[in-house]
């Protein structure tokens, strides 16, 4: 048996960790647990229990996969039970009350599967472990009706009825990954019971699934190729394998709860937000991801030419030195890392161990000489060479670009160029050094702009050229850490020119990443500020209070452009936050304070034009509002602390807004910022 034989058999089969049947049964268990434990103040867990007792343990096993009456129990169990986190907007118990008394009845009717298949649904393949493909024709019954709520709390979106064509696509791609790996495909698609797609225009993502809708799989519309299909099939119901091994057993030792987010992953760029700075979790889930997805391209790269008349050319699917490379730097980071290793659990460390010694095996089988351990080089200029190519189509889709977008990339042209010669000249690698000069001789002035893929390209050939083996420059690392330096500026320069952010802004977004903060304030409530800023009469004074490392304050200097009419006070009463700030270049009129609220208010009754305040538990609300002048605006920006005040049930922040909305001397708009209003200022 070759090594990829093996690995797919031990990733298929092997308890705890592979075999299906003993992870949804241990799940399916865990959720009887709980309906056991709910039956006592709801009714309906006790009808569906008895209708489970009654049928073997077969006929009951795909409900007990589908995603609406998981939540159901889930949702209901929380709500019943003290001390326990909230979480995400639940279910009305009445709802999970509906659900129950729905699953009872399938089964006493003989069901084995689950209520939303009612002859709606297309199924993705003739097997019983393949799942469902959502049509939006399902009728608004319990489940439907259930489900749809879900999916609109988590995704904000609905998923669409699929056309002909994206079935067959999506029929055809898990055709593709039973024949590529004909034991493993079984064993992650049980755990996948819904696969639905949604539109390319609405879709932020290629494929998703999350922890807390376990058993359903979101595809964009356009789905490429079967290739690319078999990967996302296989990729999220390898998650869904993990997600229902983390119920009931000690994979972590946190609640859910990770502060440290201590691996950055290279190949993925930060969108200013630190979003490629990874907690324990997430790398362990990753790293689970990768290793399934080695062994996928590894036998894909082998059989594609057999299976091209069928299929058509392998496009879209991982190559397996990229998938092998992540997965190596995962695992590694998963042990060198304190704050990622002590927070897995000890069936956590053991799934570690065990996914390692498979990637061990395929590595021996495919590469002898693997990347060593911690390097970062082919992982930077992985993402470098992506990004490259979505610049480079950009450019093409636009015969003109504006005289500001051009200028700005003439700077990331000059300064990629710049970093790379410091780099090979602090290596001593002066023949690549003279190669790049020589490569670069003709493109001078305003041509950087045009010719910026190439230069990109230029700059990646002589550093790769540079490396001894392809993955790093120096045994000490310190030249990898300045190709991701590079990296890692243009990548940042690259979204702000995409998403519009000024270049304060810009600033201050990496201040609060490497502060590793998440009092940001966001860019909806960003622009608006920005607007406001530019209304305010000459002479105007703005409060910025709970500054942080001055996002905020960023964003009402964007606003002003080159007006120096105004005064704008940045208050911080963290320290360390406020000595970030002070390292901005800022205009004379912006002054950065380190103090408590109540000092910084003290003194100055209707003295501000516009305040606006980072809204947290605690806040003197009648102070802030003594402060502002008559006719003064306020914003009371609490967009940050929701999303934690609600998982974790947080009644303060609710009280704080009810006593800005309630009080006596303010008109007051509560605004969802996802609305499709658009407000603008005309510059003095």
């Amino acid at each position: 048996m070759g090594a990829c034989e093996s690995v797919e058999r031990a990733l298929a089969s092997q308890k705890p960790f592979g075999n299906d049947l003993h992870i949804l049964d241990h799940r399916r268990d865990c959720l009887v647990q709980l309906l056991e434990e709910l039956t006592p103040r709801m009714p309906a867990a006790g009808e569906l229990l008895d209708a489970v007792a009654h049928r073997p343990d077969g006929d009951h096993r795909r409900l007990f996969t589908e995603t609406t009456l998981r939540s159901a129990i889930v949702h209901a169990h929380k709500q019943l039970t003290p001390d326990t986190p909230r979480g995400p907007r639940l279910l009305r118990l009445t709802d999970c009350a509906a659900v129950f008394s729905a699953a009872a009845g399938y089964l006493e009717r003989g069901g084995t599967d689950s209520p939303l298949q009612d002859g709606s649904l297309v199924r993705l393949g003739p097997s019983t472990h393949h799942g469902w493909i959502w049509r939006d024709e399902h009728p608004d019954d319990t489940y439907g009706r259930v489900f749809r709520e879900l999916l609109t709390e988590r995704y904000v979106m609905l998923p669409s009825t699929p056309d002909a064509g994206t079935i067959d696509m999506l029929t055809a791609g898990a055709r593709l990954l039973d024949e590529l790996l004909p034991s493993l495909a079984p064993s992650t698609l049980h755990h996948a019971h819904i696969v639905a797609c949604v539109p390319t225009s609405k879709a932020f993502f290629g494929s998703s699934s999350r922890p807390d809708l376990s058993g359903t799989v979101l595809l964009r519309e356009s789905l490429g190729s079967p290739w690319w299909v078999a990967e996302h099939l296989l990729h999220e119901s390898v998650h869904m394998k993990l997600y229902d091994l983390l119920d009931g057993d000690t994979l972590m030792r946190s609640d859910g709860r990770y502060v440290q987010r201590p691996v950055v992953t290279p190949w993925n760029p930060s969108l200013l937000s630190g979003a490629n700075r990874w907690h324990a979790w997430r790398v362990l889930a990753a790293f689970h991801v990768y290793v399934h997805l080695t062994l996928l391209s590894m036998v894909a790269e082998r059989r594609a030419p057999e299976l091209e008349t069928t299929y058509g050319a392998p496009s879209g699917i991982v190559e397996s030195h990229r998938a092998r490379t992540r997965a190596h730097y995962l695992g590694h980071q998963l042990r060198a890392q304190p704050m990622c290793w002590n927070e897995l659990g000890p069936f956590g460390q053991e799934l570690a161990d065990w996914l390692q010694s498979h990637l061990d095996t395929l590595q021996d089988a495919l590469d002898p000489a693997p990347a060593p351990d911690g390097s970062t080089l082919h992982l930077y200029l992985d993402r470098y060479h992506r990004e490259t190519d979505r610049v480079e189509q950009l450019l093409s889709e636009r015969s003109e670009h504006p005289e500001a977008a051009r200028e700005q990339l003439t700077a990331l042209a000059r300064q990629d160029v710049a970093s790379a010669r410091a780099i090979l000249g602090d290596l001593g690698a002066h023949r690549q050094l003279d190669g790049l000069d020589t490569a670069l001789a003709g493109l001078v002035g305003a041509e950087l702009a045009d010719h910026y893929p190439e230069i990109r390209r230029t700059v990646e050939t002589w550093l790769l050229d540079a490396s001894p083996d392809g993955y790093r420059l120096s045994a000490s690392g310190t030249h990898d850490a300045m190709v991701g330096q590079m990296v890692d500026e243009a990548s940042d320069a690259l979204y702000a020119l995409a998403t519009n952010i000024p270049a304060p802004v810009a600033h201050a977004k990496r201040r609060a990443v490497e502060h590793r903060t998440t009092r940001s304030c966001r860019d909806n409530v960003g622009r608006l500020l920005a607007v406001q800023a530019a209304h305010v009469r000459p002479g105007a004074q703005m409060l910025d209070l709970g500054a942080g490392v001055g996002i905020a304050t960023a964003w009402l200097v964007a606003g002003l452009g080159s007006r120096t009419d105004v005064a704008i006070l940045s208050v911080e009463t963290d320290e360390t936050l406020s000595a970030a700030a002070h390292t901005y270049p800022w205009p004379p009129y912006v002054r950065i304070e380190t103090s408590e609220v109540d000092a910084a208010l003290a003194g100055n009754p209707g003295t501000f034009d516009l305040i606006l305040v980072d809204a947290r538990a605690g806040l003197p609300v009648d102070a802030i509002v003594a402060a502002s002048r008559p006719g003064g605006m306020l914003i009371f920006d609490y967009t940050a602390v929701t999303a934690r005040a609600r998982a974790v049930g947080d009644t303060d922040t609710e009280a704080l807004r009810r006593s800005v909305l309630d009080h006596e001397k303010l008109v007051v708009a509560d605004i969802d910022a996802s609305g499709g209003v658009v407000i603008a200022a005309k510059r003095a």
